[in-house]
């Protein structure tokens, strides 16, 4: 399984090198950080070919900046998993199934400020993602 991660700062305008970067390197998955995407911009709007995506827009009220997103292979035995929503991340996570195993890939953002809320929030998503997962890979 090949994975990676860009931080695009706006996917709106670097969509047709997502595209063509995905199109080349045929990477399974593909995280992407600071999307800058809102919730008025479809999924429809962003779709890669051949590619599923899930994503995490910045909460209302916040400027426009931030936003994480994955975009996974069509053909990946895939689904979000939702659980951990509530630790006020910028993150999704997608369990992929991969010979009879399944594999957590997260895609997290943190802007760049108040470090200490972020690794308390982090530390309390973490702690009980390791006692369930032993194969947990987070881009970001």
């Amino acid at each position: 399984m090949t994975i990676a991660h860009l931080n695009t700062n706006g996917l709106l305008d670097k969509l047709n090198e997502i595209q063509i970067l995905l199109y080349e390197t045929n990477f399974d998955i593909l995280a992407v950080t600071e999307t800058h995407l809102t919730n008025d911009i479809s999924d429809f709007e962003i779709n890669v070919t051949g590619y599923n995506l899930v994503r995490k827009d910045r909460e209302q009220g916040h400027c426009g900046w931030g936003g994480t997103l994955l975009y996974y292979r069509t053909n990946l035995q895939a689904f979000e998993n939702k659980t951990f929503e509530s630790f006020g991340l910028e993150i999704v996570l997608l369990e992929v199934l991969v010979k009879s195993q399944k594999i957590i890939v997260a895609s997290l953002y943190h802007p760049p400020r108040d470090y200490q809320s972020f690794l308390a929030s982090f530390d309390e998503f973490i702690k009980p993602l390791w006692l369930k997962r032993n194969n947990i890979v987070i881009l970001g």
